[in-house]
Parts: C-alpha cells; sequence; structure tokens
C-alpha cells in the first residue's frame, strides 16, 4: 500500500494561492471596496482553486 498525497506541491500551491485570493478580497469587502474584492473573490473561487482541484503535474 502507498502512502502519498493526493496532489502533487503544485496543486496545493494553487489551492492555497485561491483561499489566500478569496481572504483577500473578503478584507477589501469588509473596507468596503466591491470592485477590488469582487475581481479577488472571482479569482480564487473561479480560477485558482479549481486548477488547483483539477490539474494533474507529473
Amino acid at each position: 500500500m502507498k502512502n502519498s498525497l493526493p496532489y502533487k506541491k503544485e496543486n496545493y500551491i494553487l489551492l492555497i494561492a485561491g483561499i489566500i485570493c478569496a481572504v483577500i478580497g473578503f478584507v477589501f469587502l469588509w473596507f468596503g471596496d466591491k470592485t477590488f474584492s469582487v475581481i479577488f473573490m472571482v479569482v480564487g473561487y473561479l480560477i485558482l482553486i479549481p486548477l488547483g482541484l483539477l490539474l494533474k503535474f507529473k
């Protein structure tokens, strides 16, 4: 039985970057800047996190 993680290091980097990007979006939302908050949350939730889950690195 092989003990390995389901994703590679690059996948985890993309996932963490997506989460950080979404958190930055929420911070901008908290300060009242809706334009930057939407941009950061869309990039985090709709681009980086799905890429981290779907891409297969060798």
